[in-house]
């Protein structure tokens, strides 16, 4: 095999045993530059992809030690589950889900294992449903106030919110 001087632009040069003519290798380089942004899209469908929207949250005085957090949460992407909460407004925040007993007694209970999130759905997190409680509330929660609260989802990690606090 015979390999010529990759500074002559005139001559092929050798590479591992195939010949490569110099003036085709940047269409190579370019196609390849090219495919990533399409590989990269046609692999977003194995990712979550979260989004929240209209967080709120009831108005409450210091002396309701409890409160809770209400919002939409939307998924194009994989599935995914929310796991946790946190916010610097509550002692604890916990995810929980109400019920009415066939008695008609409500109940509360704290959802160890999170909330699953469905691929290309959403889930409401609604008055004598699924919601965020905060336990230990360090103050009031006003009208019109806006109260920090961080989501963390098994798949997406953490995402920062901001809960409006107003009558439904």
């Amino acid at each position: 095999m015979q390999c010529y001087n990759a500074s002559r632009k005139d001559k092929p040069l050798c590479y591992e045993g195939a010949i490569v003519k110099k003036r085709n290798s940047w269409l190579l380089s370019l196609v390849f530059i090219l495919a990533l942004p399409i590989t990269a899209c046609l692999g977003a469908k194995d990712k979550p992809d979260i989004s929240i929207a209209e967080a709120w949250g009831r108005p409450s005085p210091t002396s309701a030690m409890t409160a809770a957090f209400y919002m939409v949460i939307r998924n194009t992407g994989a599935p995914d589950r929310l796991v946790s909460a946190q916010s610097e407004a509550c002692g604890m925040a916990e995810i929980h889900e109400s019920s009415m007993s066939s008695d008609g007694v409500m109940s509360m209970r704290h959802l160890e294992n999170g909330i699953d999130i469905p691929a290309g759905g959403e889930v409401a997190l609604e008055p004598g449903g699924l919601h965020v409680m905060c336990i230990e509330k360090k103050a009031d929660f006003s009208e019109g106030e806006k109260i920090d609260l961080t989501l963390y989802f098994e798949k997406s990690g953490s995402k920062k919110i901001e809960v409006e606090i107003r009558e439904p």
